[in-house]
This record gives C-alpha cells, structure tokens and sequence, in this order.
C-alpha cells in the first residue's frame, strides 16, 4: 500500500450513512456513543467509562498516523450518520497484503443492518484502493451478533483462538474469520 495523507469519504449506496475520515468537532459524539459497558465488554481495547480524555488521546494518536505513518499502519473511519459519528471502522495491524478490521457501533444503532454494510464498504475499499487480499477479524466468543455481522458481509469462520485475549482479569477465546480476494 503506498502512503497518503488523505482518506476519501465513502457512501453508502442507500445514503444512510457514510465511512469518513475523524474530524476535531467529532470527539463529543464519540465518546457519547461508544461510552457503553456493553461495547466496552467487546471490544479489546475499549475502556469503561470512556471520557473525554480517552477521546482526546483517541485523536492524537490518529493524527500521528496521518501524519507520521500516512496510513501506512492503520485507517480509521468515521461511521457518520446526519453529520455525528455513531461507529467507527478500521483497518489495523496493516502488513502488505493483508489487514485486520475493527469496528464498533453505538448501542441505538445496532441490528439495523448498517455495520455489515460498513464492512463491505470497507471491504471494497481494501481490496480496490489499498490491494489488499486478505481481511480478517475476530469476534469474542460470547458475541454471536459481531460473528454475525462478519458472515453477513461475506467473512468465512477460520476457528477458534483460545485465551487469546486477557481483560479484566478474564480470558477470551476469539473467533477468527477472513475474507479473501
């Protein structure tokens, strides 16, 4: 993938939503929307409760990637819906070909089929702009609506990594799945 310093916006072909790069004035919707312990209990690296703070550090560490890496190890949308960011996408851990895909969608939200069209969106972008010809991603076992949400965007079940993931003194086994080109 070569570097940029800039991401496109990218609609949804219903115009629900859009996949955009984070903006300054986005940190208040951020944290209202991804401030759920529920979110928070699937998601890695998400703390409980996320504060203002979280997202300030949240931004900085976004824009040392734009401008220090220029996308070359992450790329981060915005899931924006009438102008307020209610999800994020990602690709993390890029290398070459491949990449993982992160994602989170705030609570009110949820199960109205929008993140398994943000993914193929994001699909489609990995595997058209960057080259990419593997995406792969992991669910927690205890989160049967996120392995859903993978299968519903075309992702194969690869298995089962156990323990794979320690948080708050309690391990996880992580389902994996891929797409690829």
């Amino acid at each position: 993938m070569a570097p940029t310093e800039t991401l496109p916006t990218i609609f949804d072909p219903s115009r629900r939503f859009t996949l955009r790069p984070f903006r300054e004035g986005d940190k208040e919707a951020l944290v209202k929307h991804i401030n759920s312990s529920r979110i928070a209990d699937r998601v890695s690296n998400v703390p409980h409760p996320y504060t203002e703070k979280h997202a300030t550090e949240w931004f900085a560490r976004l824009e040392e990637e734009r401008t220090k890496s220029r996308y070359t190890h992450r790329i981060d949308f915005a899931i924006d819906m009438e102008g307020k960011v209610v999800g994020s996408i990602a690709f993390i851990n890029i290398d070459g070909h491949k990449a993982q895909i992160s994602y989170w969608l705030g609570e009110e939200f949820q199960g109205k089929g929008i993140m398994p069209e943000a993914l193929k969106l994001l699909v489609q972008f990995g595997f058209s702009f960057l080259g990419l010809t593997r995406i792969w991603g992991y669910t927690w076992e205890n989160n049967p609506p996120s392995q859903h949400v993978l299968e519903k965007a075309g992702f194969e079940r690869e298995g089962v990594h156990k323990k794979e993931w320690l948080k708050n003194g309690v391990y996880h086994d992580s389902v994996m799945y891929a797409i690829v080109l």
